[in-house]
């Protein structure tokens, strides 16, 4: 079995700044591979009033992903249409079953277990690459071979190749608000970009699923922990992290952290990104209601962000740890989300 490009890099991180933005600013995740060891790399982060810094997160993988191959093509390889990647066939498209999926592709169903007893918001047609090289099966759909897992157990399938940046987000992931485009770095400097699944909210599953916010799957049991916005410690390795999704880093320059704070991956752009709570509507209970605001440079819509709480005032913010906290409404001003802003440092 070829190896394949670990989606847990893109969710443990720490972001190298707090950048106080409304939803569908710009964003993205950690990077690693197309060939090689991969690490995540550092790339500098901003947004909107924010500054830059490097990222880190744990762990590489070994990856092949992204080569030619004639073996379980559905088709040709998709075309680029304004720098965005068009997947070839039903790859990424979404589904409910696997008649929904064709070119011998299969439904990673959202109420089903395909991706270790979770499903993807709306499905995902996509295709096992366990049994055989990963470029052969993926690359012939403009895919690459990513492990979609949440557990030790790999599972890897095929997921849309993506352009990290680019400004038309209709070829981008399909377009889909539930889907981000992730850019990744090997450590010999190359880059990939692929399409992640990723709920945000319950709204996003079926009755007798809930958004899982740690992995991005609709799930029966979510894991539980601190909502969004409240103080928390990176975990030691090994370590369980004490939020409902993850404890995100922010700081300034690339060497300080500002703070650290529950989060959750979000898409940039998507209307229910991070349940976010649009016109007048209540933003009780504290911290179920969050904006996709903390980016890295050169993101656009439909790329990888990171939610931070949204709060009238800066007592709304559950972070009374660490200092210099504000709660942002300028960004907000004169928007359909007004008159909320969001947790800063």
């Amino acid at each position: 079995m070829s190896s394949t490009i670990s989606r847990a890099l893109l969710l443990l991180v720490t972001i190298g700044t707090a950048a106080g933005g409304c939803a569908g600013g710009s964003g993205s995740g950690p990077k690693s591979g197309t060939g090689g060891t991969s690490t995540a790399g550092a790339a500098g982060t901003t947004g909107h009033g924010g500054s830059t810094a490097g990222t880190t997160a744990a762990g590489g993988s070994t990856s092949r992903g992204g080569t030619t191959g004639t073996a379980g093509t559905t088709g040709a390889a998709g075309t680029m249409t304004d720098g965005g990647v068009v997947p070839a066939g039903d790859l990424g498209k979404g589904c409910a079953t696997n008649s929904d999926c064709g070119g011998g592709l299969t439904c990673a169903a959202p109420d089903g277990t395909t991706f270790g007893g979770a499903g993807p918001a709306h499905g995902v047609c996509t295709k096992s690459c366990a049994d055989a090289d990963a470029g052969d099966v993926c690359g012939p759909l403009n895919g690459l071979c990513v492990d979609m897992s949440t557990t030790s157990t790999p599972l890897p399938f095929c997921m849309p190749n993506c352009t990290f940046g680019d400004a038309d987000r209709s070829t981008k992931c399909r377009g889909r608000d539930d889907m981000a485009c992730a850019s990744v770095n090997d450590n010999a400097g190359g880059t990939v970009s692929f399409c992640i699944p990723l709920c945000g909210s319950d709204t996003d599953c079926p009755t007798g699923r809930h958004c899982d916010v740690s992995s991005g799957y609709c799930t029966p049991s979510p894991k539980t922990g601190s909502p969004t916005g409240t103080a928390c410690m990176a975990p030691a390795d090994g370590g369980v992290d004490s939020c409902k999704g993850f404890c995100l880093g922010i700081g300034s320059g690339g060497t300080t952290v500002t703070a650290r704070f529950c989060s959750q991956a979000c898409v940039l752009g998507s209307a229910n990104a991070c349940n976010i709570a649009a016109g007048t509507t209540s933003l009780a209970p504290a911290g179920s209601h969050a904006g996709c605001v903390l980016s890295v440079s050169g993101a656009q819509l439909g790329d990888l962000g990171y939610c931070t709480q949204e709060c009238d005032t800066v007592t709304d913010c559950l972070d009374k740890t660490d200092p210099n906290g504000m709660c942002d409404t300028s960004v907000t001003a004169g928007t359909t989300i007004a008159p909320h802003g969001f947790c800063t440092w």
